[in-house]
C-alpha cells in the first residue's frame, strides 16, 4: 500500500465478505450494518486459530508466533500500542 489504511477504508463491502453467518444478507440495504455481540476472549480466539492456520495467506505459523500475531491483532482492534505489556 502506498498509504496507511485509515479506519474510513473499511466499509461494509468489505466486512460482508467475511464468512460469519451473522453476516449473511447484510451490506444489500442503505445506511446499516450487522452487529455481532462477542466477548475479548472470542475475538482472540479467532485471532489465534487464524494466525496459527494461516488466516488470509495460508501460511499457518507455530503456537508461539500465533499467540504473538492475536495478541498484536488484538491490540491493533483496541487501538493500543503494541508497547503495553500483555
Amino acid at each position: 500500500m502506498p498509504s496507511p489504511l485509515s479506519p474510513d477504508d473499511f466499509g461494509i463491502s468489505f466486512i460482508k465478505e467475511l464468512p460469519l453467518r451473522c453476516l449473511a444478507g447484510e451490506g444489500r440495504r442503505r445506511g446499516t450494518a450487522p452487529a455481532c455481540v462477542t466477548t475479548p476472549d472470542d475475538v482472540l480466539s479467532e485471532l489465534f486459530s487464524a494466525s496459527y492456520v494461516g488466516g488470509v495467506n495460508g501460511q499457518g505459523q507455530g503456537g508461539a508466533y500465533a499467540r504473538l500475531y492475536a495478541w498484536e491483532s488484538l491490540y491493533a482492534l483496541m487501538g493500543l500500542p503494541s508497547c503495553v505489556p500483555l
